[in-house]
């Protein structure tokens, strides 16, 4: 049998699965549907979400396996890993890499496998795999459907569970938004894009006016503005912040002018400011997008006034405004 070697970057791949904050959680509705698609689908008798840990694979969602862990060095998808593409094994027995493996000459007996890594911020965290009990090849349709629920799944592994989330809204809170925004920015920091930010803060101007009663009212009008920001989320109080990635940023202005348009029509006697900051990132971290964050939140002005918007340079965590540009 033949371990897989580590993959490049273990540390920081653990460290982005430690982040997650999943291992050894209970069984979630959001995974457990896909994993039982993926068997459905396939028509095979095992479907899998395995996050590959330090010296374990630990699965995340089971469809016909009772194990809810395996030693991480007979995990098949310990090699999946390993690769950008599937990993497909059509007849275990015949492959040298896992023909005595414990896992095909003992209980479950796997002759067939595939598995799709789980990228979550550009590290594979894991898989989701297909597994029968008789060898089989798989078509190109199901295996493009495969990589499609991995898709499903890696998406839901990057929002969170529900402490990233604000109950009062439904949009990422202030951590959420920090993880998210990191990997925006790290995403962006890669391909030379450019990075907006705008920071929008609501508090009451009248006595005996909660701006908590509205929260409901403005998540929902904020969240209106998902198709064209990049991360959307609601900070403390009356705050939110919308990140805009690449060619996302050419639309904050037009989504601040709707923004402020609606705040309006809701009727109610608010005080509206925002902030912007821009950066092209080289490198990220959270210490950066908490940067970026304050220096919106620095340069706040009222709504209908003239919106400078700080440019910032980003390098290893650190933010520096510099002077508005030049009308």
């Amino acid at each position: 049998m033949k371990c897989a070697p580590l993959p490049p970057l273990e540390d920081a791949r653990l460290e982005t699965l430690r982040r997650l904050d999943v291992l050894d959680t209970g069984p979630e509705v959001r995974f457990d549907r896909v994993t039982a698609l993926t068997r459905d689908v396939l028509k095979v008798p095992i479907a899998l979400v395995s996050l590959v840990d330090h010296d374990r694979q630990w699965f995340k969602s089971r469809q016909g396996l009772e194990a809810t862990e395996t030693p991480r060095d007979v995990a098949f998808c310990a090699h999946a890993i390993l690769r950008p593409e599937p990993l497909v094994v059509p007849d275990a027995r015949e492959d040298p890499r896992f023909f005595d493996n414990p896992l095909v000459t003992g209980p479950p007996h796997i002759r067939f496998y595939a598995g799709c890594p789980l990228l979550v911020r550009g590290y594979p965290v894991g898989t989701l795999c297909a597994i029968d009990l008789e060898p089989r090849l798989l078509s190109q349709s199901d295996l493009k459907m495969l990589c499609s629920l991995a898709s499903i799944v890696s998406d839901e592994l990057e929002r969170g569970d529900g402490a990233w989330v604000d109950a009062t809204t439904g949009l990422l809170n202030e951590r959420g938004f920090l993880e998210h925004a990191d990997g925006a920015l790290r995403r962006a920091s890669r391909r030379g894009q450019r990075v907006s930010l705008l920071r929008l803060e609501v508090s009451a101007s009248a006595a005996g006016l909660d701006v908590v009663e509205l929260l409901p009212r403005l998540g929902a009008i904020v969240e209106a503005t998902l198709a064209e920001a990049d991360v959307v989320a609601r900070l403390a109080g009356g705050s939110f912040a919308l990140l805009f990635v690449g060619d996302g940023c050419e639309s904050m202005t037009t989504v601040e002018e709707a923004l402020e348009r609606r705040i309006v029509d809701l009727g109610a006697r608010l005080s509206t400011q925002v902030g912007r900051a821009s950066c092209y990132p080289r490198g990220a971290g959270q210490l950066a997008v908490t940067s970026l964050l304050e220096v919106a939140g620095a340069n706040l002005v009222p709504v209908l006034s003239a919106h400078p918007e700080v440019v910032c340079g980003l390098e290893l965590g650190d933010c520096a405004a510099s002077a508005p540009p030049a009308e």
